[in-house]
């Protein structure tokens, strides 16, 4: 399954590095260009209680020369959504599913004007995460 997390914060962060960690074809799209080559050079580091570990990622800036999504994880503030949703047209397939776990109010709705209702996924998580540096 090819995945496009959208936004190398806190929970994008940690999905990414998870469905990598499992086997996943990830990447992480990160438009902040220092930001992407800094995860892209080191990875991502994560801490589970007294445990931390590295995970090389796979980070692009703009999908451009991306294959089509099977799954694409949106975690960005809720005002990016419309803009961030457009600037992914180019890896959304006829069966490209978009999945939202983000905080705040009608994030699906906004994805389901610009891909259609049947394309869009919305999901809850209980994960408490802190983000304590750039990777």
């Amino acid at each position: 399954m090819r995945i496009l997390v959208v936004g190398a914060g806190a929970l994008g962060g940690m999905v990414g590095a998870h469905l990598t960690e499992s086997g996943e074809d990830t990447t992480i799209i990160e438009i902040n260009p220092a930001r992407a080559r800094l995860i892209s050079d080191t990875g991502l580091f994560l801490t589970e209680g007294r445990k931390e570990r590295n995970i090389p990622m796979q980070v692009v800036t703009a999908v451009e020369g991306l294959p089509e999504m099977d799954l694409i994880f949106v975690s960005v503030k809720s005002y990016q959504t419309e803009a961030a949703v457009r600037g992914l047209l180019p890896v959304v397939g006829e069966h490209t599913k978009m999945l939202s776990l983000q905080n705040g109010i009608g994030n699906t709705a906004t994805m389901a004007e610009i891909i259609g209702p049947e394309k869009v996924l919305c999901g809850i998580t209980y994960h408490s995460i802190q983000h304590i540096g750039p990777n």
